[in-house]
């Protein structure tokens, strides 16, 4: 774990499309000390959200309505970002190239989302996440965005 992420809580991309699920999980990931991103509803929305934002890891329902985030997977997959499936289902259902990722099973709980939270060491992207963060462009004034221990960012416009 970096120093960077001490700093500031880990954000984990949520691909939920089932709203209860993901109201429950967002729940329980916050209160371990966790950002999120979304809840992506859609495969679209997913890829959208990856393409966008910046995030530590993340979690993939595996069905994300009629389609399957294996698209997603391969793309965090070759970005280095790390993720792990959710499914009510068995890690045998997941294409072979994605049965050693960790998983984690429907219903959420807090010792399987500490327990996944762990295996995909969030914080991965903590830097990428800073630098994007520092350089932000609003109104036309750059600005600095830091986080501080307290967790909570300030901004100081910069000339």
């Amino acid at each position: 774990m970096s120093s960077t992420h001490s700093l500031a809580k880990p954000v984990i991309l949520l691909a939920e499309d089932h709203w209860l699920i993901s109201l429950h999980a967002c729940v329980l990931f916050e209160e371990l000390g966790c950002k999120i991103v979304g809840p992506a509803t859609s495969l679209e929305q997913a890829l959208a959200f990856a393409r966008t934002e910046v995030f530590d890891a993340a979690i993939l329902d595996v069905f994300l309505g009629d389609e399957t985030c294996f698209p997603l997977a391969d793309l965090l997959a070759d970005s280095s970002i790390p993720f792990a499936f959710a499914t009510g289902s068995t890690v045998e259902m997941l294409p072979e190239t994605f049965q050693d990722r960790p998983y984690i099973e429907k219903p959420y709980t807090p010792e399987s989302v500490r327990r996944v939270l762990t295996r995909i060491g969030p914080g991965a992207n903590a830097l990428q996440r800073s630098i994007r963060h520092a350089n932000t462009v609003i109104n036309g004034k750059k600005e600095l965005e830091r986080c501080e221990p307290s967790g909570h960012a300030f901004r100081t416009a910069m000339p």
